[in-house]
């Protein structure tokens, strides 16, 4: 009887050992988890404005094309002209 007390009485303390550790694991899971999506989050926030600084600079770039296609219709009008003049 007394053999069997002392088993229970192991059993028990083994028993909130495991429990203490869940608890202890979970604990840290979750911090880990928490870490992780801020991480992520704050990588999305970082991607998120680097496309919006390309489509910025894909604007910036569009419209300097525009004016230099304008440029380039009107050098190549004076030059027309200018070989037209020469007949």
């Amino acid at each position: 009887m007394i053999k069997k007390h002392i088993f229970m009485d192991v059993s028990d303390k083994a028993k909130k050992f495991i429990l203490r550790v869940g608890k202890t694991s979970s604990k840290r899971w979750r911090q880990t988890k928490k870490e992780y999506e801020a991480r992520l989050e704050k990588e999305n926030k970082n991607l998120n404005d680097l496309i919006i600084e390309l489509h910025n600079e894909i604007n910036r770039i569009s419209a300097q094309n525009e004016v230099i296609k304008t440029q380039l219709e009107y050098f190549h009008e004076c030059f027309e002209q200018g070989v037209n003049n020469q007949k």
